[in-house]
């Protein structure tokens, strides 16, 4: 990043943490900047800022409401960074058992607004990458909240998740939600054949050079993630193009 770049990620990120920790209060353990700003290959113009809070429990109706204003605000103050925050408000009790159970998180994500959903041992690479790479802003170190992740384990659940998303590549509707698929699944391979995670922008580029029957269209969903390209979806990234493509990653994952 450039100095203008990392300026306006820092305020947006001080914004943030200031606003979470005014919405939690004492409930606030612990939040932790992952992802690309932390790795080192941030692109101001298409990359997201990732955080994860930590509470004492599952978050509670009123901590939900507080947050989904909160993000409401946030959303409207600072409409270039509109839909690129991804945070996971998590409890402190749902970390340490992941493994064993699932459990109620709070989330905001590109392409969803804030909700719930649950999550258990499907979260063990989110988890992993904050181990091995995230930065503490308020709390702890993150490695007193969950169990340590071993790379071979890590590695094991790429593998294993990229088998069980394939169903939802059907499931896609708009260009950007299938070319983020596809940009997954290039993550898990080089994931699963180098034992680290990449960014978005490495995996295509790596992808392309080992695949390349599927060159154009891993061309195509590298214009989409950059905002380049839009259109329908059936004719930008054809569904039965996008399986056979899928597909393939798929065998050499195995």
């Amino acid at each position: 990043m450039n100095d203008r770049q990392s300026t306006r990620a820092a305020d947006l990120l001080r914004v943030l943490e200031e606003r979470t920790a005014d919405a939690l209060g004492r409930r606030l353990l612990g939040l932790y900047l992952t992802g690309s700003l932390v790795t080192g290959d941030f692109d101001e113009r298409v990359s997201d800022i990732d955080l994860v809070a930590v509470l004492p429990d599952e978050p509670r109706a009123e901590d939900l409401a507080r947050l989904g204003v909160m993000h409401d605000r946030i959303a409207r103050e600072h409409p270039e960074w509109d839909d690129r925050v991804e945070v996971i408000y998590i409890g402190a009790d749902a970390l340490a058992t992941f493994r064993t159970r699932a459990s109620t998180i709070g989330a905001i994500s590109p392409g969803e607004p804030f909700h719930t959903k649950a999550a258990g041992i499907d979260w063990l690479i989110n988890w992993y990458l904050i181990q091995r790479y995230g930065r503490v802003l308020r709390g702890p170190p993150f490695a007193e909240f969950a169990p340590a992740i071993g790379d071979e384990e890590f590695v094991a659940s790429a593998r294993s998740l990229a088998h069980l998303m394939r169903p939802g590549l059907d499931e896609t509707t708009t260009t950007r939600s299938r070319a983020y698929y596809l940009i997954t699944l290039c993550r898990a391979l080089v994931t699963v054949t180098t034992g680290r995670m990449p960014s978005k922008a490495y995996a295509l580029a790596w992808t392309r050079e080992r695949v390349p029957d599927w060159v154009g269209l891993l061309d195509r969903c590298a214009a989409i993630w950059r905002g380049d390209l839009d259109g329908p979806v059936e004719k930008v990234l054809p569904l039965p193009e996008a399986q056979r493509c899928a597909d393939e990653i798929l065998a050499r994952l195995r």
